[in-house]
């Protein structure tokens, strides 16, 4: 879904070890060395604006660092841009 349509939507983005979680309700910007900050959301601003409120950015938190170590085992297992290997059926003569 869309960011910016009337449902909710969400953007990850990642450029130079930062990775920004981006909603309706705020943006979300962790930095290589692991400080997370909340920013307003505004389509338009060009300067971010820190905002105080703790629990949705616990909550947004938590979902970055889940796309977070998803993008990362994805890598290393070699799987981000192609399916996973499916199982075999067993040949054998059954």
């Amino acid at each position: 879904r869309s960011l910016f349509s009337s449902a909710p939507g969400a953007a990850v983005l990642h450029n130079d070890g930062r990775f920004w979680l981006v909603r309706r309700e705020g943006v979300l910007q962790r930095d290589p060395g692991g400080t997370e900050q909340l920013l307003a959301y505004r389509r338009e601003a060009t300067e971010p604006t820190p905002v105080a409120a703790d629990s949705l950015r616990q909550d947004l938190a938590m979902e970055l660092r889940a796309h977070i170590q998803h993008f990362a085992n994805s890598l290393v297992r070699n799987s981000y841009y192609r399916e996973q290997p499916r199982a075999h059926a067993r040949t054998g003569g059954r």
